[in-house]
C-alpha cells in the first residue's frame, strides 16, 4: 500500500511540475507581447516629440545657442 501512495505522490509532482512549466511558458509570451508594445509605443512617441520639436525650433528660428542661454536662465 505504501507503495502505491509514493507511485502516486510522484505523478502527481510529476504533472504539477508540467502544469508550472506550461504556466510559465503562457505568462513569458503575455509579457513578451506587451514589453513589445510598449517599446513601440515609446518609439512613437520619440519620433513625434522629435517631430514637434524640430517644426518649433524650424518656424522660431532659435539658435541652440539662444535656447542654452534660454535653459541656463529657467535653472536659476
Amino acid at each position: 500500500m505504501g507503495n502505491v501512495i509514493e507511485l502516486i505522490r510522484d505523478i502527481l509532482l510529476i504533472v504539477l511540475m508540467a502544469l508550472s512549466f506550461v504556466v510559465m511558458l503562457l505568462l513569458y509570451f503575455k509579457i513578451s507581447k506587451v514589453l513589445k508594445s510598449i517599446r513601440r509605443i515609446i518609439s512613437a512617441l520619440e519620433k513625434t516629440t522629435t517631430t514637434v520639436s524640430d517644426k518649433f525650433v524650424g518656424k522660431l528660428g532659435l539658435s541652440s545657442k539662444l535656447l542654452s542661454v534660454i535653459s541656463k536662465w529657467i535653472k536659476f
